[in-house]
């Protein structure tokens, strides 16, 4: 699991690498959780938008 800062995406972080219930392990990159987007600068968008999310 990584993070990532942006500090209007407060507790932005990458699921990558956690073991499910049935044992898979999800891939890096496409599973990410945060507490709020509400707060996103157009900045920190365009960031986001770039790596696919």
């Amino acid at each position: 699991m990584t993070g990532l800062v942006a500090a209007g995406v407060p507790n932005l972080r990458d699921l990558g690498g956690i073991a499910t219930a049935s044992g898979h392990v999800i891939a890096p990159g496409r599973l990410w959780r945060s507490s709020h987007f509400g707060s996103v600068s157009d900045d920190e968008l365009d960031a986001l938008r770039a790596i696919g999310l």
